[in-house]
């Protein structure tokens, strides 16, 4: 059956069972009167039979507590029913002996669905409250029956006492109370069962506002507080009997049910966070193996300049000093075998030059290894003169500009980086770029010192550059933001096709400097 077609059904049940029970009262309101008290007593002892049975599976003491209250309001509530006015029970009695233990059952039912939620959280030791159950119960019917202390709460010819009226507000305010109490706890209850007994606690209020109303115990304000009351046991009935037996997770382990839940929703956040961490260790193993490889790569690319290095260098001192030398040994031999000393003297004169030009080539080659300009005068006075070298040699127009270094000096491992820095950069433009004109410019900011080097080439996409393997200008580009980084410096190439290339560096000085140091 369809939701639609049982609420249908439910709503056509209710309107016989309310019709019905206005024809019993029609026709003898004892049998109204019973067959309502008669329900809520059942529902009472059924809370009861589902709360004790269950006892040593829940996991909360609220509907425990419930549970051992609900035997003493249902043997209230039977004497309240067996003492109403015209049943003859109990003889010599009017109206008064079924009101008052009227009263006494509500004061058992609110003042317990106001403690319950206090052992949401807290052991329920279940003799004990047994016990003051039992003992409040055996007071209060001491007292009617045996003391005659309970206040009146009817009068016959008068109707309700202050006393009955002052207390069914009590009432309503104690039932008040627990609705509060409930909605702030309401994390440890099913939503569904939190709604049913809050609306059977409203509909308990409602019904003890009806009997403040009444003069009669036939009247219709009684027969509206009774309507009202079976409303109110048949949303307890829903919340805790057929839930209970329906759906014991959502009633009875309603905490081992929210741990589960809690427990999924943790192991589905740790799997999140251990795929997340998962693809951050894979990023970094990714990130590690391409700085292993750019390691590799500038350590294949230092053996390799230092193998073109020492070839060069041999190179130059076999074709060019090489050749002075032996020029040299050749003419002394020969100055050996003069016949006159006036010939070696001419034959002197002219090893003269060739001595000089072989001291030219060795200074120049020792200039090439490791210039000596940049240990004496400076990063500046040095850049100066290469520059101009490289103008000469290239062709290219070279622009150098350095204010502020004409005398300043920087820790030495900052000059040798910036240095070959530049170097590398004027070499790249020279070979790749088809320059025009090259700028270099030297800036001292006081915590840092920035090196530019721009030209006018076709220029180049950089980010392809960088992460493309194979290509020697790479390897450049490389070799510079290395030596920047170890200076704890960075490193900035910004290049576009036709439109130049420009390499700008910043070292820190402050830190540069405590390394030396």
């Amino acid at each position: 059956m369809s939701e639609r077609g049982n609420l249908a059904l439910q709503i056509v049940a209710w309107g016989c069972v309310l019709f019905g029970l206005y024809l019993a009262s029609l026709q003898s309101y004892l049998l109204f009167h019973s067959l309502i008290e008669a329900f809520s007593i059942i529902v009472t002892a059924g809370i009861f039979l589902v709360a004790w049975n269950a006892r040593r599976f829940l996991d909360n003491g609220y509907l425990l507590f419930i549970g051992l209250a609900c035997p003493l309001v249902a043997f209230v509530d039977l004497l309240h029913t067996l003492a109403y006015k015209g049943m003859g029970i109990f003889p010599g009695t009017d109206a008064n002996l079924p009101t008052q233990l009227w009263i006494a059952g509500r004061y058992l039912q609110s003042i317990s669905l106001a403690l319950a939620p206090s052992f949401l959280k807290r052991r329920l030791r279940v003799g004990a409250v047994s016990f003051a159950y039992f003992a409040a119960t055996a007071l209060i019917l001491i007292s009617l029956f045996a003391w005659d202390l309970f206040p009146d709460c009817f009068i016959e010819g008068k109707g309700l006492t202050p006393f009955k009226l002052s207390s069914e507000y009590w009432i309503c305010l104690i039932l008040i109370v627990a609705i509060l109490r409930l909605h702030r706890n309401r994390a440890a209850f099913d939503p569904a069962v939190r709604t049913w007994i809050i609306w059977s606690l409203v509909a308990t209020i409602l019904s003890e506002l009806a009997f403040t109303a009444y003069a009669s115990v036939y009247g219709f304000a009684n027969l509206a507080g009774h309507y009202l009351r079976l409303l109110a046991f048949y949303l307890l009935y829903k919340a805790i009997i057929e839930t209970g037996l329906r759906r014991p997770y959502d009633l009875l382990f309603r905490n081992l049910k929210q741990s589960e839940e809690a427990l999924t929703r943790a192991r589905d956040e740790l799997e999140v966070r251990v795929r997340d961490r998962t693809a951050e260790l894979a990023a970094a193993n990714e990130e590690l193996r391409a700085h292993r490889d750019q390691l590799r790569a500038l350590s294949a690319k230092a053996m390799t300049i230092r193998e073109e290095e020492a070839r060069r260098i041999a190179r130059e001192l076999h074709d060019e000093v090489g050749q002075s030398l032996t020029s040299l040994l050749l003419r002394l031999q020969g100055i050996e075998e003069m016949p006159s000393l006036e010939a070696g003297r001419q034959m002197a004169a002219e090893l003269r030059p060739l001595v000089a030009r072989t001291l030219g080539e060795v200074h120049n080659l020792i200039k090439a290894i490791r210039p000596g300009v940049l240990e004496d005068l400076g990063l500046a006075v040095a850049l100066d003169r290469y520059v101009r070298g490289y103008a000469a040699a290239t062709g290219l127009r070279v622009d150098f500009c350095a204010p502020g270094f004409e005398a300043r000096r920087l820790p030495a491992e900052v000059e040798t980086a910036l240095f070959r820095i530049a170097q590398e950069a004027l070499t790249n433009a020279a070979r790749h770029a088809q320059a025009q004109t090259v700028s270099v410019t030297l800036t001292d900011r006081e915590e840092a010192v920035v090196l530019v080097v721009e030209d006018d080439g076709r220029g180049f996409d950089a980010e392809a550059v960088r992460h493309s393997r194979g290509r020697p200008d790479r390897l450049g580009l490389l070799g510079m933001e290395e030596r920047a980084s170890l200076l704890g410096g960075k490193f900035t190439l910004e290049s576009r096709a036709g439109r130049g290339t420009t390499v700008v560096v910043e070292i820190p000085l402050a830190r540069a400097e405590g390394a030396r140091a």
